[in-house]
């Protein structure tokens, strides 16, 4: 009858609950109507209904985020009853941007079915309204880096194995040895993240034996796990060789068909920061890009990203926040750690085109010290940085010692290495992150990585704990049982 109304409903298994409180968002018709929004329109604010979507469905709006800033404000998930026991996220409801649109997310776990969703989706003009990164996990740092590297464990109990299932994602043969994929030569994975107090595992790979060649981040969640503990402590619980069902692929994210080849990563928050290069380094340089998981199943590209100049090679990154609460990055291309400090505290600022570059024999006590094997010397294929909680900073870098390993070599022995990054103090007490910093080696450890659950070869990624330690974790080359599985270790104590 000419007024709005409001409906509040959240039916229990014996009342239904009174409601404390309820957030009215009005907008004047004068900017704001009802109906698909429009560029055509006068209207700044549009309120639509997106009614009947699929249970646990990815929905796409078909409306653009270069026009439109958009976040769901109402819903219903009709005949739902939530099972309380379930390992999965109970309640999921958000837009998303994926491929320059919005997407929505909608499922409700319930004891038998998913229950179809009706949404209510409001969206705002882009020169009006501005989209906000939700907030990230608090910066963690480690206690005692030194202490808590030499205790990180160097062999594990298969008991300790951990996997996930890949529930037919992603078609055979990819990311197999089989001779199908040309025995896994040049397509494999390469770099692993844990993100910060969650239970989502980011892996990198690039497909290169089918068309189009590309790189693309995996996202698992490892549902039957703890957000915030480890995962492999006192074990998993289940066999690495059958995965718990709630451990499972959920995101596939292609990045580039022509930078092909995504090297190793690390993940900083909600965020994880990627190094592409392609088959020409020489000629099409290299990028590194970042992405936001803050929603785990739909990974989204950020705006800001650094081109690396024709010549330069990106095989792996580092990620953290300094101490003057820039971002900061170094990029190892195999012979240079290359430091950048972002311009602002704010990601959404961008880096600068210009770097701090320390060459790797600059480092003091070697770098990727341990030798190499037969094949030839393996690489760095991880290159993380860790805050100490007293502002020192340090990079653990992860490489087999067998520059062939695992396709043309024996498994070759793992090593990962700890060292403090220094740079000199600056009028304002901090750091002088404009001038090369000074490396020196600290520690060194072979680790034992077995029955083909990781390789450093392919990567390895440095997880910091709520509880100020440093844990390790392992990926494998390559998917297992054919591509039903794909395994890996995590080193926590």
């Amino acid at each position: 009858a000419g007024r709005w109304r409001i409906r509040a409903d959240f039916r229990t298994h014996h009342n239904h609950e009174n409601w404390s409180r309820v957030d009215l968002l009005c907008a004047s018709t004068s900017v704001a109507a009802l109906g698909p929004p429009s560029t055509s329109s006068p209207k700044q604010v549009f309120l639509t209904d997106f009614n009947g979507l699929p249970s646990n469905g990815f929905t796409a709006t078909g409306i653009s985020d270069a026009s439109f800033v958009c976040g769901v404000v109402g819903m219903e998930a009709y005949d739902g009853d939530i099972e309380e026991h379930d390992s999965g996220d109970i309640l999921q409801a958000y837009a998303y941007r994926q491929s320059g649109t919005w997407r929505i997310r909608a499922d409700f776990r319930t004891h038998n079915n998913h229950e179809n969703w009706n949404i209510k989706l409001l969206c705002i003009d882009r020169p009006v309204a501005s989209f906000a990164q939700s907030s990230a996990p608090p910066d963690l740092c480690v206690t005692d880096a030194a202490a808590s590297f030499a205790s990180i464990p160097t062999d594990l109990s298969t008991a300790r194995y951990l996997g996930a299932n890949t529930n037919d994602v992603i078609p055979f043969p990819r990311y197999t040895s089989d001779l199908r994929n040309l025995g896994g030569l040049g397509e494999h994975f390469q770099g692993i993240a844990r993100l910060q107090g969650r239970r989502y595992l980011v892996v990198s790979g690039g497909v290169k034996n089918d068309t189009p060649r590309r790189s693309e981040l995996l996202v698992y969640e490892m549902g039957s796990q703890s957000s915030t503990g480890a995962w492999s402590l006192p074990s998993y619980g289940y066999s690495y060789l059958s995965p718990a069902a709630a451990d499972r692929l959920i995101a596939v994210e292609r990045i580039d068909e022509t930078l092909w080849h995504a090297g190793g990563i690390q993940a900083f928050g909600n965020v994880v920061a990627v190094p592409v290069f392609g088959d020409d380094p020489g000629s099409q340089g290299s990028e590194i890009r970042f992405y936001d998981l803050t929603f785990p199943s739909a990974p989204f590209e950020l705006s800001t990203w650094i081109d690396r100049a024709p010549g330069v090679k990106s095989n792996a990154v580092g990620f953290t926040r300094l101490q003057d609460d820039h971002y900061g990055l170094v990029v190892w291309d195999d012979t240079y750690l290359d430091f950048y400090r972002s311009n602002t505290t704010s990601l959404g600022g961008g880096f600068p085109a210009t770097f701090a570059r320390v060459p790797k024999n600059d480092v003091v006590g070697g770098f990727q010290s341990g030798g190499g094997g037969i094949s030839g010397f393996g690489a760095y294929q991880s290159v993380n940085l860790v805050m100490q909680c007293d502002g020192a900073m340090y990079l653990v870098g992860a490489r087999n010692k067998e520059k062939g390993s695992p396709t043309f070599s024996t498994p070759g022995d793992d090593l990962a290495t700890l060292y403090r990054v220094q740079w000199s103090v600056g009028s304002d007490g901090l750091p002088d992150y404009a001038s090369p910093p000074t490396l020196y080696k600290v520690d060194q450890h072979t680790i034992y990585c077995e029955d083909q659950q990781c390789n450093f070869g392919a990567g390895a990624g440095i997880y910091v704990p709520n509880t100020g330690k440093l844990w390790l974790y392992g990926a494998s080359h390559w998917f297992h049982d054919g591509n039903d599985t794909y395994n890996f270790n995590e080193y926590s104590y």
